[in-house]
């Protein structure tokens, strides 16, 4: 083990050092909370994951009483549909566990599982699972929590953590590696969100930058877009990035005006 004597940056000057760069630092951690349109904590990078099927395995959302990875040939993920779950935080959680499961396959990070339900490498796989979900739901906003039919392992950990206390160490290597496999491809769907999912994205992290190259590129929101960011956006520096690239008032009640006008007529089409 090595040691490495570090600060927490609110005891140093960086901020008044380095303002610009203090605040893109702080904007790496202030995730998202947007809605779908049922009221469901939704992560469009994920979501566009899912649709574009850029995992290393399909994902499959289906009518399903639960969520697995499949190894093997044909390996896959078979997750319930989000209404399915109680919050959209749930559904992400899930998700992410049987992602996590999905990284440690050969070709990629070659874990090795256990074979039968309740031995001790198949509860090590499960921690290493429900750590990694845990670890890259943090970073991403998620909220997450211990599935229920997880709580069985807690003996079996707890047991190999008093036999040998470096247990946690390789635990956490693993759940590091998975983690970063996991975020580093999610993260790299940006380019394949629609504009509307960009608009939000932004809007939600203040981000003034992303929402000038949207405006440039001629992307204008749409009076949906207006309401769906009155409801997701309750942060004053998003507001005030949106109003300042889009010319919005959301201090009068001119938005549903503003907002009507920037449907423009010309993008309207009827298939007849």
């Amino acid at each position: 083990m090595k040691t490495y004597n570090v600060f927490n940056v609110s005891q140093t000057n960086y901020p008044e050092v380095q303002p610009e760069k203090w605040e893109k630092l702080k904007s790496q951690f202030v995730p998202p909370a947007l809605k779908d349109e049922q009221g469901m904590y939704t992560m469009p990078l994920l979501d566009a994951l899912i649709r574009e099927r850029q995992w290393i395995c399909p994902i499959y959302p289906r009518e399903s009483d639960s969520a697995y990875y499949r190894r093997g040939e044909g390996c896959h993920i078979i997750v319930p549909l989000k209404g399915q779950f109680d919050t959209g935080e749930s559904f992400y959680s899930t998700l992410l566990h049987e992602m996590a499961h999905s990284t440690g396959e050969v070709g990629h990070l070659e874990r090795e599982k256990g074979e039968v339900f309740g031995d001790s490498k198949y509860a090590k796989e499960e921690l290493i699972a429900e750590l990694t979900s845990a670890s890259c739901g943090k970073t991403m906003g998620i909220s997450t929590c211990i599935r229920e039919e997880n709580a069985m392992y807690l003996k079996s950990w707890l047991s190999a953590l008093s036999q040998d206390p470096k247990f946690i160490y390789t635990i956490l290597s693993d759940v590091a590696k998975a983690s970063a496999m996991i975020q580093e491809k999610v993260y790299g769907m940006e380019p394949k969100l629609s504009n509307d999912e960009k608009f939000l994205l932004a809007a939600s992290q203040g981000d003034e930058d992303k929402l000038k190259e949207l405006k440039e590129a001629g992307y204008n929101p749409s009076l949906l877009m207006i309401d769906r960011l009155n409801v997701n956006v309750s942060n004053n520096e998003g507001k005030e990035a949106v109003s300042k690239v889009f010319g919005i008032d959301f201090d009068t009640n001119k938005t549903a005006e503003m907002s009507k006008e920037m449907v423009k007529p010309a993008e309207i089409t009827m298939n007849i």
